[in-house]
């Protein structure tokens, strides 16, 4: 009987659990329900001389990024962020 009860309780706290994770997630971004891929704002400056996004642009840098932006690498900021030289006409 005991073991009947502890399985239940086992299975209702890693419910619970389950559903905290996707609700803090869906908080912390709520893009992910979105069907569309997001394009970010236009990179405003020459890119040449400045390929390492987070000197200026890290947590502690002159212009911080959002915290969804943590973890990623620099050369992935082209996959969202297009040029400004690359979209002008």
């Amino acid at each position: 009987m005991r073991e009947k009860y502890a399985l239940h309780l086992a299975l209702a706290s890693g419910g619970l659990i389950f559903l905290v994770t996707i609700l803090f997630a869906l908080v912390q971004s709520p893009e992910i329900l979105s069907a569309s891929v997001q394009k970010g704002a236009a990179i405003p400056h020459p890119f040449v001389g400045y390929e390492t996004c987070d000197s200026c642009h890290g947590r502690a840098g002159i212009l911080p990024y959002p915290v969804r932006h943590l973890g990623w690498s620099n050369g992935s900021c082209e996959g969202c962020h297009v040029r400004d030289d690359e979209s002008a006409p």
